[in-house]
């Protein structure tokens, strides 16, 4: 009974270490049988948690603060859209920088408000922000708001733009994560193994 005690703490302490250096989404793809499906997993529950913070978000402006969209499932759709978008965007940043992903993030985040006008007239901003302004998701979720919440316009291009950040971001966090792991797999067992 103790051996096996002392199994589960050495492959949990495996484990741990392994998601810490692969990135916890990706862990799956080097690990057991069930490969795949880990994998799946761990990209559901970053959906989801994406999903869920988008939806609570407007649920708790619309319940606490008395926000009135003109359409409110425009607005929950394009919350949950920019979340997922945001969250791709935040996972491949700590996938390929680590802890200084984090903080690139935060400058990131900084560039964004200035380039959204959500803030500041973007007219009134120097023109570098004007120029950076089509390649921020920010951009896109306030003038998506605007619409949502107060003119009622249509907002299919916006979400497809998000959508679009969202797609690319997860799959290049795919890209970087199986070049990582093939890369780590032929350091530990030779090339011969991988083939």
């Amino acid at each position: 009974m103790l051996d096996i005690l002392q199994i589960d703490s050495k492959s949990f302490s495996y484990s741990l270490q392994k998601q810490k250096e692969l990135g916890i989404l990706f862990y799956g793809i080097t690990e057991g049988r069930r490969k795949k499906k880990l994998w799946i997993r761990k990209l559901l529950e970053l959906a989801l948690f994406a999903v869920g913070a988008g939806a609570v978000l407007v649920t708790l402006l619309i319940n606490v603060n008395g926000m009135d969209p003109a359409y409110v499932g425009r607005t929950f759709a394009l919350a949950i859209m920019t979340s997922v978008a945001c969250t791709a965007i935040a996972y491949f940043f700590n996938i390929i920088l680590g802890k200084v992903g984090s903080f690139a993030l935060l400058v990131l985040l900084v560039l964004q408000l200035g380039c959204a006008g959500g803030t500041y007239p973007l007219d009134l901003s120097p023109s570098i922000y004007r120029t950076m302004k089509p390649f921020f998701p920010f951009s896109f979720a306030v003038d998506g708001f605007r619409m949502t919440i107060a003119t009622g316009q249509d907002i299919t291009g916006i979400m497809i733009v998000l959508a679009g950040f969202a797609a690319v971001f997860i799959a290049l966090s795919i890209i970087v994560t199986t070049v990582k792991v093939k890369s780590k797999n032929e350091k530990e067992y030779g090339l011969s193994r991988l083939l």
